[in-house]
């Protein structure tokens, strides 16, 4: 998965075209899930998360939201049981913002060529 980000990256510096494979790779870092059954987390690079789920630990029915950020990479992919039964789900918030500016910029219409001023 690291891979297919980083080609991602460097297919968008060398061609300057926000793609298809460059929002598939931005998409897969957005979902935040650390549920009893199965846990899902993938960044790179930094992430800023925003969470909505029981207080960890608590035995009382509630709920809390909490951020949390981090430079660096991190992966979890897990099926199966959690140790302690505590569940959250949220969103990356930068990868979000990415995957926005990316959608932004694709839409944009295409540069005209230098000293062209009207579309070919």
């Amino acid at each position: 998965m690291y891979a297919a980000i980083t080609t991602a990256g460097l297919k968008f510096v060398v061609t300057d075209r926000v793609g298809r494979f460059m929002m598939f790779a931005l998409a897969i870092m957005v979902p935040w899930a650390d549920l009893p059954w199965v846990a899902y987390h993938l960044t790179t690079v930094t992430y800023t998360a925003i969470t909505f789920g029981p207080p960890r630990g608590a035995t009382r029915i509630g709920a809390y939201i909490e951020w949390s950020a981090q430079l660096g990479s991190l992966f979890q992919f897990r099926i199966g049981g959690s140790p302690d039964g505590d569940w959250d789900l949220g969103i990356n918030l930068f990868a979000m913002l990415l995957l926005l500016f990316a959608w932004t910029y694709n839409r944009l219409p295409p540069a005209l060529p230098s000293g062209a001023t009207t579309p070919p």
